[in-house]
């Protein structure tokens, strides 16, 4: 790449132009769709289990970065009694939106990027157990309830799967290295958490940000921003007083609004860059993307990951 396109795409990608961030996150949904349905054209298939999770994992966060871009562009409230037509904003639903789309490639990258392909299948097949012991917990008691009959079947096929996955897990080496206390406790906790990792004889668990900082992104303003966004993302009461007021301050609702665009932008550039990556059919995929596709994508990347974590080297 050369340096007048890199300077041209830095300036595009930090601009403080709302306009300009929003015409950014429209680019790369392109990208993603784009990328989802020739991936789906080339091979509707997947190999392996977590390949196919992983591609619903990667829809998840299209349609909640899809979600973004609508709400950024304001909601258009009519009303013909009142003759009212304005536009208005919601910032805190996109932060609600953001963390789920931050917390969907945090899920995706744990269960994919593990030290050994091994602990890759374990986290993977905990990360199952673990949903399956949350769907458990889903029940309808009304057995008027035409789902009644249907749910009370899928419950007992689930129980029967999850005993066969424990056993799975049981038989794996990484297991087995597990002193007996560790093994115990293990199992005792899938029910209540999932994002786990090994270390020798033992295993620790992690938390969202956690995972977010053995990312090791380049730049400030992804720091602590999980916890940062536990403000806004939590459905209580409590953000009206964290927040009233706020939006009358120098226009804090645009800079809020800014700030997710940009961090919008940026996670799903690198997850498409990690599922290309991480699946050997999505990559004819990208080499049909324009260049300028292709150069976002992969200045996405380099700016904030570094040229190790690019498709195609920037720095020539």
């Amino acid at each position: 790449m050369d340096d007048s396109t890199k300077i041209r795409l830095l300036r595009m990608i930090c601009d403080n132009d709302i306009n300009v961030q929003i015409e950014n996150l429209q680019n790369v949904l392109e990208i993603c769709e784009t990328i989802q349905y020739l991936r789906v054209m080339k091979n509707d298939s997947f190999s392996t289990r977590i390949m196919h999770d992983n591609n619903l994992l990667y829809q998840k966060s299209y349609l909640h970065g899809r979600s973004i871009l609508t709400l950024s562009k304001g909601l258009l409230i009519k009303n013909k009694e009142l003759n009212i037509n304005q536009i208005i904003s919601d910032p805190l639903s996109i932060n609600v939106l953001f963390r789920a789309l931050l917390e969907t490639y945090l899920t995706f990258y744990h269960i994919n990027f593990a030290s050994t392909k091994e602990e890759i299948e374990i986290i993977h097949l905990i990360w199952d157990i673990h949903g399956l012991y949350q769907r458990q917990r889903i029940k309808f008691v009304d057995e008027d309830n035409p789902l009644y009959a249907m749910n009370l079947k899928k419950l007992k096929e689930d129980k029967l799967y999850i005993d066969r996955l424990i056993l799975k897990l049981k038989e794996s080496s990484i297991y087995s290295n597990l002193t007996e206390e560790k093994q115990n406790s293990l199992i005792g906790l899938l029910k209540r958490d999932w994002k786990i990792s090994f270390h020798d004889s033992s295993y620790k668990r992690n938390s969202y940000h956690q995972i977010l900082e053995s990312l090791k992104i380049q730049n400030e303003l992804f720091k602590n921003i999980y916890n940062n966004l536990s403000w806004s993302a939590h459905s209580t009461s409590v953000i009206i007083a964290q927040f009233k007021n706020l939006w009358d301050q120098d226009r804090s609702d645009i800079l809020f609004l800014k700030n997710a665009l940009l961090l919008s932008n940026s996670f799903l550039s690198f997850m498409t860059v990690d599922m290309i990556k991480n699946d050997n059919d999505y990559y004819p995929c990208y080499k049909r993307l324009s260049n300028s596709d292709k150069d976002l994508l992969n200045y996405y990347n380099y700016f904030f990951r570094g040229d190790d974590r690019t498709i195609e080297k920037v720095d020539k």
